[in-house]
């Protein structure tokens, strides 16, 4: 695993222990801190892929500059690479659009499965033995939202290795990207927002009901 992974704690720690003070301290605007939390959780998750940008293609050159390495003649390659090689910058637009696309797709998915397992786990809840000790579970103080934000951790990160993984097998696309923002790009967008919007309005009135 690169080193740059590392920093995938840092959604997960804001997961685990931020959101339930932030929670706490505006439990009576509960639309204003779910936007809150949505805003700083996009921002948090972008860290890790960015940062997995960087390691994966600091070293990395773009085909063009292969290209012209091989064509141009030995004496006086060394000079002209210089001037013409295209170096990978993490501070471009286009790397930091990719990373805010993968941060969609991987919170989306993350928020929208979740809450959908908890549904089917409330659904559970209601059969024979299984739900009986389901039901007690729940009865324990803040065990449900610690389940349900494992879970969410669970899944970010298996939707981050993926995503990442995917990313990876067209390194060139990856650091030099030559569109600002492609099909699938948009495709990510789409699922990601949805799965997004339809996980914190069904999570919001879920929690509603319960309270």
């Amino acid at each position: 695993m690169p080193s740059s992974d590392s920093l995938i704690l840092i959604p997960i720690i804001f997961r685990l222990i931020i959101v339930y003070f932030i929670t706490l301290l505006m439990k009576k605007y509960k639309i204003i801190s779910i936007v809150i939390i949505l805003i700083l959780s996009i921002l948090l998750v972008m860290i890790p892929n960015l940062a997995r940008r960087h390691y994966t293609c600091k070293d990395i050159k773009s085909k063009e500059d292969e290209n012209e390495n091989d064509n141009q003649d030995q004496t006086s390659s060394n000079q002209q690479d210089k001037k013409k090689e295209k170096k990978f910058n993490i501070f471009n637009i286009k790397q930091w659009y990719g990373s805010f696309v993968d941060s969609i797709i991987q919170l989306g998915s993350a928020t929208f499965f979740t809450v959908i397992f908890c549904i089917i786990l409330n659904f559970i809840s209601k059969l024979g033995p299984i739900g009986i000790v389901i039901k007690i579970i729940n009865k324990i103080p803040f065990m449900s939202k610690i389940g349900s934000n494992l879970l969410w951790c669970i899944l970010y990160l298996s939707v981050y290795f993926i995503v990442n993984s995917s990313n990876e097998r067209n390194l060139d696309n990856l650091c030099y990207p030559d569109k600002f923002y492609d099909k699938n790009q948009i495709i990510k967008l789409s699922i990601g927002f949805t799965f997004i919007i339809i996980g914190e309005v069904v999570g919001y009135l879920t929690n509603r009901k319960h309270h």
